[in-house]
């Protein structure tokens, strides 16, 4: 009977343990790491931690890497003037 009740909690319990949070979405609205070019235009190469933005000089088109699908982005940076 012991037996039975430790075999059925230990397929019952994992249905009681919390759910996994999945990491923060960030807005809708919230604009493109690419945009960022734009608003600071002598910056040369900037990232969110996902994504790699770059242009040869100011004015030039620019260009980003692909972000990977787990990765979590951040406010912006410039990296190199």
């Amino acid at each position: 009977m012991i037996a039975r009740l430790a075999l059925i909690l230990v397929f019952v319990a994992p249905a009681f343990a919390d759910e996994a949070k999945a990491p923060a979405v960030p807005p809708a609205d919230a604009p493109h790491v690419a945009a960022f070019g734009a608003q600071d235009t002598t910056c040369l190469e900037w990232s969110d931690a996902c994504q790699i933005c770059i242009r040869k000089t100011p004015g030039d088109e620019v260009h980003c890497s692909t972000a990977g699908f787990a990765c979590v982005a951040e406010a912006p940076v410039c990296r190199r003037r």
